[in-house]
């Protein structure tokens, strides 16, 4: 037999302890050798450390990993190998003390679409898989995610994804926006030397005297040749390059951030050229020396623009490449490029 009490509607319910205590329950001589934290009432919660660079409102995961679940008969009558999580997670962000755990339950006990990524459906001759998770993400975990499953799968992937963006995620520049080849100064004559600080914006298509704005792929080696179309006029003209950089963080500040990690960019062209950042001159190198190297981009966060002005020489060998190295691989994964102002 189970005996309830009820209490009158005119009765009072005291609790005579502190509802969200901030110290521990280890007391005494024990404290300097152990500590815990409350979660959710329990004690024995032991917490892990965050990952390398975290930083706080960024890096939870997105929430557009999974668009849409899988549903149907299939789903219903198949095994199902990965789903989204019931809870909302992101809930818990930016939320008051008092209100966090109140907005987790109730993530919790909310009507959700179907969150079935993967599912797993037998027949006789063998077995298929389904899964909704994206092909290409531009987040590096879920790309990092999707390849791992793929892999574990016995599915073979290539180490290098192209996105269409001009960097691949090894740092390797694959296309660059590129006009040219523009008349030199000389004899006091007309140049169409361009300003660095206004040519941010530039699109192709956009038309500089009879040049225009145009994509350039780089080859299976991964160089640019900067003799063939659709650059053209004279074979000692001036080149442009043009692509943008967008950084989680500054890198421009070491007084704000010591720990920043340090971004190079690596070049290889034997044609005289300086480097623009933000329409700043960084990197100036003469003629014939070969490979350069810009130790330490200074990105601002955000979005950063980068300009290369090569000045070409008729007959020399009219070739280029470029490519991304950090101190922390993270760092490089989080980078986004871009052809084009965004």
């Amino acid at each position: 037999m189970v005996t309830v009490g009820v209490l009158p509607l005119c009765a009072a319910v005291k609790f005579d302890h502190q509802f969200a205590p901030s110290d521990s329950f280890v007391k005494g001589p024990e404290g300097q050798y152990c500590d815990d934290i409350c979660l959710n009432g329990n004690w024995q919660f032991e917490p892990v450390d965050l990952p390398k660079g975290f930083r706080e409102g960024i890096d939870p995961a997105p929430p557009d990993v999974l668009t849409s679940g899988l549903t149907g008969s299939l789903a219903a009558h198949g095994t199902v190998l990965l789903q989204a999580s019931n809870t909302d997670w992101l809930s818990w962000n930016k939320q008051p003390e008092y209100a966090k755990t109140a907005m987790v339950l109730r993530s919790e006990r909310e009507t959700k679409p179907s969150g079935i990524a993967m599912l797993e459906v037998h027949s006789d001759t063998g077995r298929l898989i389904i899964s909704n998770l994206p092909a290409w993400s531009p987040v590096p975990k879920v790309q990092e995610m999707v390849r791992t499953l793929l892999r574990n799968m016995g599915v073979p992937l290539d180490r290098e994804a192209d996105s269409g963006d001009p960097f691949l995620p090894t740092g390797k520049l694959a296309r660059i926006l590129a006009v040219g080849r523009l008349r030199l100064p000389q004899d006091g004559g007309a140049s169409t030397l361009l300003d660095p600080a206004s040519i941010g914006a530039v699109k192709e298509g956009d038309r500089v005297e009879n040049e225009r704005w145009a994509v350039l792929s780089s080859g299976p080696d991964g160089s640019f040749d900067l003799n063939a179309s659709p650059l053209s006029g004279d074979s000692s003209g001036v080149v442009y390059l043009s692509f943008w950089l967008q950084s989680p963080r500054s890198l421009d500040n070491l007084l704000l951030e010591p720990n920043v990690p340090k971004l190079d960019l690596a070049i290889q062209n034997n044609d005289a050229y300086e480097i623009f950042l933000n329409g700043k001159n960084i990197y100036m190198r003469a003629e014939g020396k070969g490979a350069g190297v810009v130790s330490g981009l200074p990105l601002q966060q955000g979005w950063n623009h980068v300009l290369i002005r090569i000045q070409r020489k008729g007959g020399s060998e009219g070739t280029f490449q470029a490519e991304l190295r950090s101190s922390d691989p993270e760092y490089l994964q989080q980078l986004k490029s871009s052809l084009e102002k965004r």
